[in-house]
């Protein structure tokens, strides 16, 4: 992985046009049970009282453990009303992820939340030999 730079979380709201978040590494519970993820999610929402003005778009864009170049999840774009946006796309076998979101927000909308849909991928059974 590349060199680590460590970053203070400032709290306060601060609106800007185009920007990224990485988030930390996540596990998604035991590294040695392979997961399956399915689709992740992100929740967008406007300061109480405005509305979007201008077009938004958001990459999503990930790594897993043994990689240390980014991929494309997927990307959305829209005009109008805030709430969750959906992107499907199996991803097979992996411990774990780090996301990172990329894009440009027209109008003062934050991110809300991230969801990742996975399951743990469950071992066949290999019946005894007759």
């Amino acid at each position: 992985m590349p060199d680590i730079i460590t970053y203070k979380w400032d709290s306060d709201p601060n609106y800007s046009s185009n920007f990224f978040v990485i988030t930390k590494y996540y596990e998604l519970g035991s590294v040695h049970i392979p997961k399956n993820i399915y689709s992740m999610s992100v929740t967008l929402g406007t300061p109480e009282g405005e509305s979007l003005t201008l077009s938004n778009t958001i990459n999503i864009l990930y790594r897993t453990e043994a990689e240390e170049r980014w991929n494309i999840y997927g990307m959305f774009s829209f005009t109008a009303g805030v709430g969750t946006r959906t992107v499907k796309k199996k991803i097979i076998n992996v411990p774990g992820i780090q996301l990172k979101l990329t894009g440009f927000l027209g109008s003062s909308v934050y991110i809300n939340d991230i969801a990742i849909e996975y399951r743990i991928r469950r071992k066949k059974n290999v019946g005894s030999p007759e």
